[in-house]
């Protein structure tokens, strides 16, 4: 493969990213109020639960140190 082929590979792989992510768009820009709240509310819910994890994760690696 030459450098101009890889180009075109490029350029098509963007091209089709970019119609995808209008399309994403066009979605999320559709719907509803309630559906922007249940993604909040999923979106914290997840932060939430994964600081947690590492919170119990980090206190668990502190007691492994300790007992060395």
């Amino acid at each position: 493969m030459n450098a101009h082929n890889l180009w075109l590979l490029f350029r098509q792989d963007l091209t089709i990213a970019l119609r995808n992510a209008k399309e994403v768009r066009e979605m999320l820009f559709g719907l509803e109020w309630y559906w922007w709240i249940l993604i909040a509310i999923v979106v914290v819910a997840g932060g939430y639960v994964k600081l947690k994890l590492l919170k119990k994760m980090m206190a668990t690696k502190n007691e492994t140190i300790e007992e060395d």
